[in-house]
């Protein structure tokens, strides 16, 4: 018989946080979620998401063993912004069953109908910054910190129920140049010299994590709310939420590997942001910082092989004025000095063609692609 329960102690969240971990456990490629972060998440008392949004989560059970596990989120922000009425799904996994799927994406719906909703889109979490977008190609490609991974089955089983394409997002993997010699990171240096000058902005140097943050997160973020306003899903960030965003993420930041563009008044105009890859890390310790997983973590961030490019951007008022210059110096300048292999690009909508086109010059591989889903209740 199968049944489906909401989370609604530490126990359930426990399971829930978990069941990913056993689906996946003999899968190379699955990175799962730092369950310090998902134990946040789930929390309604420490999640600052819950000010401006509802969400409930739910396990499903077929002969007392846990199949599948989904969250549905209602963005008041979001439905505002667009004037639609949705309900998201997110966290969604299970085994291949089409029961297990429909039971599960039935409880989402019915959660939507009695808040008078009319559409159900997904996989999206409570913010862009969230995973997202579930995966329909690159099935045999590792994963990453900040990209959900799934079984190919999945996308059958939401399209069996009804689902159609809403949004697709694809992922390359970035080969930058090997040494300064190498033509275009001369050409690039050259234009960020002449930019620097004519439009008085200038790359951070800052080294200091504690003295970066405390100066420039803040400006970062709020480039990334102006910035990113437009895009699919995207619902703007609280202070709280920024605050909660900088911690989870404070771990594996490092100065070395963000790119900031300031202008004269040390307001940041710009930036690339670039993460230690640390997926296989993740994949051994399954999520868990303790008690080995914080030594492996740690030694990945020391002499990583691999960058994840998990943001890049520039505030209108300064886009094509060579600041993607400046930020591109000094991410190809550090992963030269780094020995960087290669970097993976987040994903990034297949219609933001301006975002799209910053590759053209460099050797890439598109290795994957990902996909929201969408119906009306």
């Amino acid at each position: 018989m199968l049944v489906v329960k909401e989370v609604r102690n530490w126990i359930d969240r426990h399971r829930f946080i978990e069941f990913p971990n056993k689906l996946y456990k003999d899968n190379p490629y699955y990175v799962p979620y730092l369950s310090i972060d998902e134990r946040t998440l789930l929390n309604s008392k420490k999640n600052p998401s819950f000010e401006h949004s509802e969400a409930k989560f739910f396990l499903a059970y077929k002969k007392g063993k846990i199949v599948g596990r989904i969250g549905a989120i209602i963005s008041h922000l979001y439905n505002e912004k667009t004037n639609e009425k949705r309900i998201r799904f997110t966290r969604f996994d299970c085994v291949n069953d089409i029961e297990v799927a429909k039971a599960l994406i039935n409880k989402v719906e019915e959660y939507g109908k009695e808040k008078g909703l009319e559409i159900i889109h997904g996989p999206v979490g409570f913010n862009d910054l969230d995973k997202e977008g579930l995966l329909t190609e690159g099935f045999d490609e590792m994963s990453t910190l900040a990209t959900l991974y799934n079984y190919p089955y999945y996308k059958d089983l939401l399209e069996k129920l009804g689902f159609v394409k809403e949004a697709e997002w694809i992922e390359y993997i970035i080969y930058p140049p090997k040494s300064y010699e190498d033509p275009l990171y001369t050409k690039v240096v050259d234009l960020s010299s002449l930019v620097g000058r004519r439009y008085k902005i200038r790359l951070v140097e800052e080294t200091n994590k504690r003295k970066f943050l405390k100066r420039y997160a803040d400006g970062i973020l709020n480039c990334i709310d102006e910035v990113y306003s437009e895009l699919y899903s995207v619902v703007p960030l609280t202070d709280k939420v920024k605050g909660e965003i900088i911690k989870q993420f404070k771990l594996v930041l490092n100065p070395k590997y963000i790119a900031t563009v300031v202008n004269e008044d040390d307001k940041v105009v710009g930036f690339g942001l670039c993460l230690p890859n640390i997926a296989k890390a993740l994949n051994k310790s399954k999520g868990h910082l303790f008690p080995f997983g914080l030594f492996r973590v740690l030694r990945s961030l020391r002499k990583p092989r691999i960058l994840d490019l998990v943001l890049i951007g520039v505030v209108p008022e300064y886009q094509n004025c060579g600041v993607n210059g400046l930020i591109m110096k000094k991410l190809m300048k550090t992963i030269i000095d780094e020995k960087i292999e290669y970097t993976t690009a987040a994903p990034q909508l297949e219609d933001n063609l301006s975002t799209l086109n910053q590759w053209k010059n460099f050797e890439k591989r598109l290795y994957r692609k990902r996909r929201c889903f969408v119906k009306k209740i």
